[in-house]
């Protein structure tokens, strides 16, 4: 009896760069064969567009990827295991030195602020039942108050600082590593 299956091949890093050419530098992907869409692409031509996320996807063989994670198969061969992160935030900046492996909890770490966070700091914000503005972080799950304080500058002040002493992602940890901290 013959089976049928419904799951797809998974694309491979040599399937990938027959038809795709990588610019790592700049992190665009240019069509190098014309796909199977009815003649709207032509080899040449700067493949995928932006979700409502704002990433880069491209269609590949009936698929839909995230071009970040067609870049880390294209350069390494392999998919990532985890996560991917953007170390400048900006989900469509694909250049080679800009991403990184990451578990869940690194790349959270290196994310931007709601649009309702009235601070414009991830981790600060203002709590009207105390007429304070409030700092904390999440370490292992776990969500900690670092201080509550009557001005903005001073939360954001203990926020940068924890984030410095216990985040390995974001910016500030960066910052803390080029300069003396010992352990980076």
């Amino acid at each position: 009896a013959c089976m049928h299956s419904t799951t797809r091949k998974r694309l491979t890093a040599a399937r990938l760069r027959s038809l795709l050419w990588y610019d790592k530098h700049l992190g665009f992907f240019m069509w190098l064969v014309a796909p199977q869409i009815a003649g709207k692409v032509k080899p040449g031509d700067v493949a995928g567009g932006h979700d409502s996320k704002g990433y880069v996807r491209i269609g590949v063989d009936g698929g839909q990827y995230r071009a970040h994670r067609l870049a880390y198969l294209y350069v390494t061969g392999s998919w990532p295991k985890g996560e991917l992160d953007q170390k400048d935030r900006q989900r469509d900046n694909n250049a080679w030195r800009n991403l990184r492996e990451a578990t869940r909890a690194q790349n959270l770490q290196n994310t931007t602020p709601r649009k309702d966070n009235i601070s414009n700091v991830t981790g600060v914000s203002w709590s009207s039942a105390r007429a304070r503005w409030v700092a904390q972080i999440t370490v292992a799950g776990r969500r900690r108050t670092l201080l509550t304080a009557p001005t903005r500058s001073a939360a954001v002040r203990a926020r940068r600082e924890a984030e410095r002493m216990l985040f390995t992602h974001s910016p500030q940890a960066k910052q803390a590593c080029s300069s003396s901290r010992p352990r980076c």
